[in-house]
């Protein structure tokens, strides 16, 4: 019988064990999620130590998007309810302290000298590349300072359908007869990362500034709009871009969607991360976002279930040397008692010599 309690506290102990280097192992994967498919990138970039920064995105449909002059109503809203908060620019920030962008996409066919394909093509507002920061191959993004009407940035799948090759910056694509210059060439999602690629879509993809593809096709609105504000408490920033939008729109928190506490919450709602039932399209870089963060979800609520075991393991453990404590007190309270009454005795019959 002895043994066989021994036995069994061994395996639980390795049960144990193997329960925490799997949950690390999920810990680390969820991380490498986390660094790969961010999506608070800008405000990772924009954290000081005056301010936390946080991220939220809108998204409203074709026939409800944005145009110029809506966006800078957006912009003016969200200033006002800054300043209502008394959030202002450090003393040591020069320039913008708080960032935005805009993207809307249409379909496209864009030709070279070695030939032609459709492509989806992005228009970007403002600081767009900074929101989402793709790997470049060759060349560099354009920012909102040095863009240009003629500039482009095309992913790989355009540069080997056109060029047979990624080293393709500073040479030319032509869309219906005019000549734009790229860039830069970026990479984007293998048809080996399963859902991530399918997230991204089949067709090739190009980006350029919004008012250059309104010059391409009239009427183009945009139709995903993005802030990184300071988050001066929790949920301030969705909260202001939620109150400086009067559109039918979807309001998305995008700060910190992979913390463990987050994800784990996330589980026991899986079902809304899988319906939309909204009839308003998300970007595919969201699409992505949303495919990756499922399986972390998944994975984090697993995981907070399992760890159960060595929690309950743990607290059995402290119960136990707590009961070993109590019983050692004991035994040396009793051996206490002894050697004292043996003293008592000893010098009670001493006396009675």
């Amino acid at each position: 019988m002895h043994n066989l309690k021994r036995i069994i506290k061994i395996m639980v102990l390795i049960v144990n064990g193997i329960i925490l280097i799997t949950a690390a192992a999920l810990y680390l994967l969820i991380r490498s999620y986390n660094s790969k498919y961010v999506s608070d990138e800008a405000k990772t970039a924009w954290d000081c130590e005056a301010y936390t920064y946080g991220q939220a995105m809108m998204c409203v449909g074709p026939e409800n998007g944005l145009d110029l002059n809506e966006a800078f109503y957006i912009r003016k809203n969200v200033e006002e309810q800054l300043r209502k908060a008394s959030v202002k620019a450090p003393k040591d920030i020069r320039g913008k302290f708080w960032i935005d962008c805009g993207y809307t996409e249409t379909d496209l066919t864009v030709s070279s000298k070695k030939g032609k394909c459709d492509v989806k093509a992005g228009g970007t507002y403002n600081d767009f590349f900074i929101f989402h920061p793709f790997k470049v191959i060759s060349g560099s993004l354009y920012t909102p300072d040095n863009a240009n009407a003629d500039t482009v940035v095309i992913d790989k799948y355009v540069a080997w359908q056109l060029f047979g090759g990624l080293d393709t910056a500073g040479l030319t694509v032509n869309i219906e007869g005019r000549d734009y210059y790229i860039s830069a060439v970026v990479d984007c999602p293998s048809g080996d990362e399963g859902t991530v690629y399918d997230a991204y879509g089949k067709t090739p993809r190009i980006y350029m500034p919004y008012d250059t593809l309104c010059t391409i096709k009239e009427g183009m609105k945009i139709t995903v709009y993005e802030i990184c504000t300071p988050n001066v408490v929790r949920g301030f920033t969705e909260k202001t871009l939620r109150e400086s939008v009067s559109k039918d729109s979807i309001i998305i928190n995008e700060t910190d969607r992979f913390e463990l506490v987050n994800l784990f919450k996330g589980f026991h709602n899986l079902p809304d991360s899988v319906i939309v039932s909204s009839p308003i399209p998300l970007p595919w870089f969201e699409n992505v976002i949303r495919t990756v963060e499922i399986k972390a979800k998944i994975i984090a609520g697993i995981m907070g279930y399992v760890l159960l075991i060595p929690l309950i393991s743990a607290v059995y453990g402290i119960f136990f040397i707590v009961k070993l404590i109590g019983m050692a007190g004991r035994g040396i309270k009793n051996a206490a008692d002894r050697a004292y009454q043996k003293r008592i005795s000893k010098i009670y019959y001493k006396n009675r010599q």
